[in-house]
C-alpha cells in the first residue's frame, strides 16, 4: 500500500511540472501568434488565461510541498494517503481543464 501512496505523490508532483512546461509552450505560442492585426498576448482574455494557469500551477506546487512535508513529518506514506490523493486529483484537474 505504501508504494501506491508514493506513486500518488509522484504523479501529483510530475503533473505540476507538466503544467509549468505547457505554460511555457503556451507563452511561446502567444508571443508568436498574430490575430486581428496584433499578437494574441496583448488581449485581455489571453492574459487572464495565463493568470489562471499560473494560479493553478502555484496551488498544485504548493500542495506537492505540503504532501512532502506531511510525509516527512509523520514518517511514512500511510499518513499521507489523504493528502497525496487530494494533490493528485487537483493537479490532474488543473492539467486537464483551463477553466475556473
Amino acid at each position: 500500500m505504501a508504494i501506491l501512496n508514493n506513486g500518488r505523490f509522484g504523479m501529483g508532483a510530475a503533473l505540476t511540472g507538466t503544467m509549468k512546461a505547457l505554460m511555457a509552450r503556451a507563452a511561446e505560442h502567444a508571443n508568436s501568434r498574430k490575430q486581428f492585426g496584433g499578437l494574441i498576448r496583448d488581449y485581455g482574455l489571453i492574459r487572464e488565461k495565463f493568470a489562471q494557469m499560473a494560479i493553478k500551477a502555484y496551488v498544485a506546487e504548493s500542495m506537492a510541498y505540503l504532501v512532502g512535508h506531511e510525509a516527512s513529518r509523520w514518517g511514512g506514506a500511510a499518513s499521507q494517503r489523504g493528502s497525496s490523493s487530494a494533490h493528485k486529483c487537483k493537479a490532474r484537474w488543473g492539467a486537464r481543464h483551463g477553466r475556473r
